[in-house]
């Protein structure tokens, strides 16, 4: 998602008609953020991020429509982690019956998580 919203940010620099006169008027190092920062983003989400991206050109001509993104089935891999230090701690677990809350992880395959 992260590549389809650069490209939005590329044709809002360079092929959007008011480019010109709403240069700089746009954040697009916060929106990056909201995206890069959510490895879980639904449609759903990234849709409303870039519809309020497009809120600081202030153009009511300009929409984003996104096929689906209201129908999406929620993400789940069973269990939700969340890193702490040099370890990723379970933090909640749903259809994953191997794992409990409070345990962790301080490698996945080759990759050791250091700080």
């Amino acid at each position: 998602m992260e590549t389809i919203f650069k490209e939005i940010i590329q044709i809002m620099h360079n092929d959007y008609a008011g480019c010109n006169d709403k240069r700089g008027c746009d954040r697009p190092e916060h929106f990056l953020k909201m995206i890069k920062g959510d490895a879980q983003l639904s449609k759903k989400e990234f849709k409303e991020i870039v519809e309020e991206y497009l809120l600081d050109f202030n153009d009511q001509h300009i929409h984003f429509i996104m096929e689906n993104a209201e129908d999406e089935k929620p993400k789940s891999r069973g269990f939700k982690v969340r890193r702490y230090g040099d370890r990723l701690y379970v933090t909640e677990v749903d259809s994953e019956d191997r794992l409990q809350p409070k345990m962790s992880f301080v490698s996945i395959g080759d990759i050791a998580f250091r700080n």
